[in-house]
């Protein structure tokens, strides 16, 4: 895990327990009286969060795993938090009712905190996933709507309560509630920068984000009919023009023979395409998608160091705009080795046909000889 993952996970718990200890009330012991208020509240935020872990695709939801725990966590600590201020009312208890509400007001900006600090991590792989986290977010602040609903005095008199602390609070509120309407309304057509994990885990020999953009997948529908009868284990010929950063030996020319330059087209064996399982999208488009741009994985083997055989699963995410979002590998041969790192970077180059699914990609096998 990244420094900056770890930073963002850590403020994230931090966040989440001062949200919780400060909207359940539990510096102090007071009565609680639950309500049909407080049960819509803690209704409408668990729902809210059901239905938003729901709709989520399977391989999606361990990622939205925080954000959920996070956001369950506060409706709950809410509904503790709700169920004081009522018994404080029925008490005729003003000043409890004054604490009660300044922690629910401060403890919000917390909960959200602590949502939105886990989904910016989660940006870090997929833009969909940190919207889906980032979403977790409007329930909690459902669930206090519904708290302060014809109580708005309450709520007013917990602001002044906090004092300076609500200016605080409220720039972090407007921030992160800013930052959740830009995630959640980016250009679709944005180029993809190559995340900073790939690079540090695939090393010096990868290229910088600024060079890696996506291709445009407008042809992509075109090409989708072609191929369809592409054969599963198609081969493509290596480009002769792919330059090899380090020597090789040329066949024929002797044991003591080198050569910097390129290794002859005849010389490269060809990388063939294996099982496509599609999530979200034709089959067709999956395959016809990285067919288009064989020539760029085979350029893989033009590289001496990568001259290794077996085969490679590789998972690809794309985003509603056909981009790719995340490229990993999940199984084969290849894992670990510097031809299936090089495999798996290739992904981020390519673009594909818009997917009807905002969870849409596929896994796809490759087999180097």
């Amino acid at each position: 895990m990244s420094t900056p993952s770890m930073l963002l996970l850590c403020a994230g718990a931090a966040a989440s327990l001062a949200g919780v200890w400060t909207l359940a009330g539990l510096s102090e012991g007071s009565a609680l009286r639950v309500t049909p208020r407080v049960v819509l509240a803690a209704i409408a935020g668990l729902l809210g969060d059901a239905v938003l872990y729901g709709r989520a695709s399977p391989d999606v939801r361990a990622e939205l795993s925080l954000p959920l725990l996070f956001a369950t966590a506060s409706v709950l600590a809410l509904a503790v938090g709700a169920a004081k201020i009522d018994a404080a009312l029925e008490d005729n208890d003003g000043p409890l009712v004054v604490r009660r509400a300044a922690g629910i007001v401060a403890g919000t900006a917390c909960a959200m905190a602590a949502v939105g600090a886990v989904s910016l991590d989660l940006s870090s792989s997929s833009l969909t996933h940190a919207r889906l986290g980032w979403a977790f977010m409007f329930a909690v602040v459902a669930s206090v709507l519904i708290v302060f609903a014809q109580r708005a005095r309450y709520a007013g008199v917990g602001v002044l309560a906090l004092g300076r602390q609500a200016s605080i609070l409220a720039v972090v509120g407007a921030a992160l509630l800013a930052g959740a309407r830009l995630t959640i309304a980016a250009p679709p057509h944005a180029p993809i920068a190559l995340p900073s994990s790939e690079l540090a885990r695939f090393g010096a020999d990868v290229p910088p984000p600024s060079e890696v953009t996506t291709e445009p997948a407008d042809a992509d529908s075109a090409f989708a009919a072609a191929a369809a009868s592409v054969p599963a284990a198609a081969s493509v010929p290596a480009a002769a023009s792919v330059p090899a950063p380090a020597s090789a030996a040329l066949a024929g020319g002797g044991s003591g023979s080198t050569s910097t330059g390129p290794i002859p087209a005849a010389t490269v064996p060809a990388l063939a395409i294996g099982n496509v399982t599609a999530r979200g999208l034709l089959e067709a488009d999956a395959r016809g998608g990285v067919t288009r741009r064989m020539d760029r994985l085979q350029a893989c083997l033009a590289n001496p160091k990568n001259r290794q055989s077996g085969e490679l699963t590789i998972k690809v995410n794309i985003d509603a705009s056909g981009s790719v979002a995340n490229s990993k590998p999940t199984g084969g041969d290849l894992v670990g080795k510097p031809l299936g790192n090089c495999l798996v970077l290739q992904f981020y180059k390519m673009g594909f046909a818009a997917p009807a699914s905002d969870n849409a990609g596929f896994d796809i096998t490759l087999r180097a000889p």
